[in-house]
């Protein structure tokens, strides 16, 4: 019996690695993208795990994979510093995007894999709530699954029928506004720390960062509303002030972007569909990456698909995607969303208030939960807001979301049946 025909909607990483891993098992694997090839990936860098490469089983050449260092976090009124050493940069990488792409494409098309670029996806085609295959802008073509990788906006889960049961469009608030450049270091900055991230920069309700590398400064702004040129400016000026770098010396980048903040949508496949990478909301928020992430979960789908055999791929037996994607990387998605949303609703004061009483300090910084206080701690914190109730509220609030992800990741339902997820979905909506 022929292997099963394979559409991927987009060229993300996720998407990407899956068509590497079935097109090597002998699946006919076409990726459609509306871009040329040497158009491909944001024009910046992010952090990977090398064991994420490792589970993945497609590491790179050693020459793309960058240092990492871990970084400082400043308050808005600059007065405390805290830096985060829960992980060791030894494990951890910086790669070039545009590089990363580049390989996982060519690694794709060595396997076997068709690529059409410059033909642009515009819908799913469906039988039912059956996923059959996509509409482009030059035709239609049928599969047995297609694998969403289309980005945030995808146009291909925007037109799912309403009874497969998956969002066709990302919650509003559940999206951090970018701008990435990159600027020529002289020399000068050498001595100045590596990377620091910066809260509330300028007062902005988001995180922002300036890291230091030999021949360039890498400066990320991640706001919650869209970020307005005067926006950088004021940032950039700020960045002068502190590191004495030129922002008129810029090499390259200088674009907006917008990225998913977190929290992975609930139901994620259905009959002949499955979403990854910010699709499905697959990112790390704390972090400005997700790479790593979503090469995981592409070897999690080949598995999928391949364990599938010749049957039908439906929910039923795509189930084992979610399953695994939630039990691995659940809790830490969540922890991250439930953080960023806490930060998105508090003032500039808020976080001088955390930082300056110790409320945040580096245990919870290596934990990224409440888990690092000790019982006097919590009692001293409690003092320490006894005077200011709506952040007593706030982070009472995060704090029972952040002991309810470990219990959504593990739970998540073993198979796929209605009731049980029902069930389940009402703990994850309470995240």
């Amino acid at each position: 019996m022929p292997r099963k025909k394979i559409i991927v909607a987009g060229s993300g990483h996720g998407g990407l690695c899956a068509a590497i891993l079935l097109a090597r098992e002998g699946y006919n694997v076409t990726v459609f993208e509306e871009r040329e090839k040497s158009e491909l990936g944001y024009d910046w860098e992010d952090c990977i795990y090398l064991p994420e490469f490792d589970f993945a089983g497609l590491r790179p050449p050693e020459k793309m994979l960058k240092p990492f260092f871990n970084s400082s976090y400043l308050n808005p009124a600059k007065t405390v510093k805290l830096t985060d050493d829960a992980v060791s940069p030894v494990r951890l990488r910086s790669v070039d995007r545009k590089d990363l792409i580049a390989f996982l494409t060519d690694e794709a098309e060595k396997a076997g894999a068709e690529f059409r670029f410059s033909e642009k996806v515009l819908s799913a085609k469906c039988s039912g709530n059956k996923v059959a295959g996509i509409v482009t802008e030059k035709g239609e073509y049928e599969s047995d699954l297609v694998i969403d990788a289309a980005g945030m906006f995808s146009p291909v889960r925007a037109s799912l029928p309403a009874g497969a049961g998956i969002l066709r469009d990302l919650p509003e608030n559940n999206v951090i506004y970018t701008y990435r450049a990159y600027y020529r270091n002289t020399g000068i900055l050498m001595n100045s720390p590596r990377q620091t991230t910066y809260f509330f920069h300028c007062k902005r309700p988001g995180m922002d960062w300036f890291i230091t590398l030999d021949g360039y400064i890498d400066i990320l702004l991640g706001g919650f509303y869209p970020l307005t040129q005067g926006d950088v400016d004021e940032a950039l000026q700020d960045f002068e002030n502190d590191f004495s770098f030129s922002k008129n010396d810029r090499i390259r980048g200088g674009s907006f972007n917008a990225i998913p903040l977190g929290k992975a949508i609930p139901k994620f496949v259905c009959d002949g569909y499955a979403a990854i990478g910010d699709s499905a909301s697959m990112v790390e928020p704390m972090s400005g990456s997700g790479l790593g992430k979503c090469m995981c979960a592409g070897k999690m789908l080949a598995d999928t698909v391949i364990s599938a055999g010749d049957y039908e791929l439906t929910t039923e037996r795509l189930w084992r995607f979610e399953k695994d994607y939630f039990r691995s990387f659940g809790r830490s998605s969540f922890s991250d969303y439930t953080i960023m949303s806490m930060l998105k609703e508090l003032k500039a004061e808020d976080i001088d208030y955390f930082f300056e009483k110790g409320i945040l300090n580096q245990s919870v910084l290596k934990s990224k939960n409440f888990k690092g206080f000790s019982a006097w701690q919590i009692i001293n914190v409690g003092i320490s807001l006894a005077k200011k109730p709506h952040l007593l509220s706030a982070l009472a609030f995060a704090g029972l979301k952040l002991s309810l992800t470990e219990k959504v990741a593990l739970s998540f339902p073993e198979r796929y049946k209605e009731d049980e997820f029902e069930k389940w979905l009402k703990i994850y909506n309470r995240i």
